[in-house]
Parts: C-alpha cells; sequence; structure tokens
C-alpha cells in the first residue's frame, strides 16, 4: 500500500517534493522523482540526496508521507 502511494507521488504531474517520516524517527526528502526507488515487489525503497547519499528502507518502517502544500501560484524548484 505504502509502495503503490509512492509510485504515485513519483509519476505525478507536475511532480511535488514530499519527505518519507519512518518509524525511528529519520526523515527522507524526495525532491526529484528520478532519484526515488521502489522494489518491484514494493517491500523496499531507495532515495537518492544531492550528496550522493543513498537511504535504503522497508516500506514496513514508513510511518507517513508528507506532500509539500504549495501555495496558489508557487511552483515546486527544479533539482
Amino acid at each position: 500500500m505504502m509502495a503503490e502511494k509512492i509510485r504515485t507521488l513519483r509519476r505525478a504531474q507536475p511532480f511535488q517534493p514530499f519527505v518519507i517520516l519512518l518509524n525511528d524517527g529519520r526523515k527522507i526528502p524526495v525532491t526529484n522523482p528520478e532519484w526515488l526507488l521502489v522494489t518491484e515487489g514494493g517491500g523496499s525503497v531507495g532515495v537518492f540526496q544531492k550528496d550522493d547519499s543513498l537511504s535504503m528502507f522497508e516500506t514496513s518502517m514508513i510511518r507517513e508521507i508528507k506532500v509539500r502544500a504549495f501555495r496558489r501560484g508557487e511552483r515546486a524548484k527544479s533539482a
């Protein structure tokens, strides 16, 4: 279920950055859809960051996904 939600957010046009909140308190920002990986079975997610680091975690570790709300006329910045 979380994997499908992440896939839907990745395909959104226009893409809106979002943050994945994990059960251990980590916050994983997703600023570019091309830097987001979801395994075929949906059990794991990977997110690359601007510093080339990679966060990998199981979807069962996801507590919440927060999409950044844009005000009228505001646009997402390209990464």
